[in-house]
């Protein structure tokens, strides 16, 4: 069983998110986190496999929440979720530890 974290703060692509993961059989969603800091405590009491990131977030941008989730739980792959089709933040990501960009 794959246990998926999702980070997103937009409510309704996080429901349906959760929704479409939780009718996979090899998936399980342990958590749910609004923010980095919800995605770092979340990532700490779960601590999840896969965590999928929004790259806008609240209190930051994802790739710095990513590199906060990697230093808690440095065994969890990460996934960035964006509409951004920057090379820039591709890169970003790639630096902060993502394994997965969609």
């Amino acid at each position: 069983m794959i246990r998926v974290l999702v980070v997103d703060d937009h409510k309704m692509f996080a429901e349906s998110l959760l929704r479409m993961l939780g009718d996979e059989p090899d998936l399980e969603v342990v958590g749910l986190a609004g923010s980095a800091k919800e995605a770092v405590d979340a990532t700490f009491e779960h601590r999840p496999d896969v965590v999928l990131l929004d790259y806008d977030l609240p209190d930051g941008n994802g790739t710095a929440a990513a590199m906060a989730v990697r230093d808690a739980h440095p065994r969890a792959k990460l996934v960035m979720l964006t509409g951004h089709a920057d090379a820039n933040v591709l890169a970003e990501a790639i630096e902060a530890g993502c394994t997965g960009f969609v």
